[in-house]
């Protein structure tokens, strides 16, 4: 029980989340953080990058993905569609090695890292700051992907 709110609310707020936040003027509001268009085209020349997204409709990372300029970036582009979690997808589509690592914004991107036997790095850039990450137990909390060390 997260704040005071029961499942059955949590749930709600999930539903009515997905419902709202792919909506295309939604998503035109979207922009990269500072820096990360840049992040992502150093690390992509020596690092293979993949994308996992919780997101329901393929054709809308896809249009975002070309919107930010990031088309060839990505190794590959994984949309769990909500039907599975983000380890579940991850496995279905290869074996992860475990020098690598999953960089997200919520607890269940350090769950789903975990799950994987993977190093999990928060970022506090989303909606949740980096004391309620720390709660998840991740390797290391950043404030933003850019902050990445290159080890």
């Amino acid at each position: 029980q997260y704040y005071n709110y029961d499942e059955k609310m949590i749930q709600c707020f999930k539903n009515r989340w997905l419902e709202e936040i792919e909506m295309p003027e939604r998503l035109k509001l979207d922009k990269p953080f500072s820096g990360v268009s840049y992040f992502l085209e150093k690390r992509s020349k020596y690092q293979d990058l993949f994308l996992i997204t919780a997101r329901q409709h393929p054709s809308s990372v896809e249009q975002q993905i070309n919107q930010f300029g990031w088309r060839g970036l990505f190794k590959g582009i994984f949309v769990t569609r909500q039907i599975a979690t983000k380890a579940e997808t991850i496995n279905a589509s290869f074996s992860p090695n475990r020098s690598d690592i999953l960089i997200g914004d919520t607890g269940e991107d350090v769950i789903a890292a975990k799950t994987l036997g993977i190093r999990a790095f928060a970022v506090a850039s989303g909606f949740l700051d980096a004391d309620i990450l720390e709660e998840y137990e991740p390797d290391r909390v950043l404030n933003s992907v850019i902050d990445l060390p290159d080890d």
